[in-house]
């Protein structure tokens, strides 16, 4: 887990690769099966606990997981990009009403 947080906002804002179909939430762990489907990582082995198929085609599938280090890595950057524009809005929100309070 790479402890990164995240908010309905984000989920609600995050482009839909980011999102694990089974979970509906953003990926922290994303791995790739060999049907070419990519889940949260939690979240397929939980599955296939009970299962030998897809959970998106429901055909049989080779249960290697497969990491996706580049869809975690865009996951991550998206996020830093969020975080900052969030923090530079802020920022400037605040000194606006600090201006205008002084004015």
């Amino acid at each position: 887990d790479d402890g990164e947080q995240y908010t309905d906002s984000d989920t609600d804002a995050a482009p839909r690769s980011f999102i694990c179909p089974m979970t509906q939430e953003i990926m922290r762990r994303p791995v790739v099966l060999k049907d070419g489907h990519t889940y949260e990582r939690s979240a397929i082995r939980t599955w296939f606990r009970d299962h030998d198929t897809s959970p998106m085609t429901s055909l049989s599938v080779n249960k290697e997981l497969i990491e996706n280090h580049g869809l975690r890595q865009a996951i991550q950057e998206w996020h830093s990009a969020r975080k900052a524009a969030t923090t530079a809005a802020a920022t400037t929100s605040a000194a606006t009403a600090t201006a205008e309070v002084a004015a």
